[in-house]
């Protein structure tokens, strides 16, 4: 049970970098254009990678801890569940490309760390679909 914790700890404060790192110092009064041009500014693919990495490391947390009785796995399954929402969220955002600061490296991150583990279509059919036939004018990287 402690490295189950261990587990969920760390993936919790590794989850927590890329959200540090994106509220240092925000105004507190901004509109909307400017916190988004804050974060286009801050964008990088570090933390993002450590974001996803923190994902799955909760999610084994989780996992483990699943054999520690009926209630922990009813709770386990719940717990899997959200993150693997959270996971195709994140990869939603890297198919707009605002995941990380370059298209590569967005690409990679969705497809190594969502959809290739979640049996999910690959990245570029995902993006043709959704970007450029759901709604063209969202993401100007073509």
């Amino acid at each position: 049970m402690p490295l189950c914790l261990a587990l969920l700890i760390t993936g919790t404060a590794l989850r927590q970098i890329d959200r540090i790192h994106f509220a240092r110092r925000r105004p507190h009064t901004a509109d909307a254009a400017g916190l988004i041009a804050l974060q286009r500014t801050r964008a990088n693919d570090l933390t993002p990678l450590l974001l996803l990495t923190g994902q799955w490391v909760q999610i084994t947390g989780w996992w483990m801890l699943a054999a520690h009785g009926p209630l922990l796995a009813t709770a386990a399954a719940a717990a899997a569940a959200v993150h693997f929402r959270h996971l195709q969220e994140i990869s939603h955002y890297a198919v707009h490309g605002v995941l990380a600061r370059t298209a590569r490296a967005n690409h990679l991150l969705a497809e190594a760390f969502a959809h290739h583990p979640l049996g999910l279509g690959p990245v570029t059919v995902r993006r043709r679909r959704h970007v450029r036939d759901h709604h063209p004018n969202a993401c100007s990287l073509g």
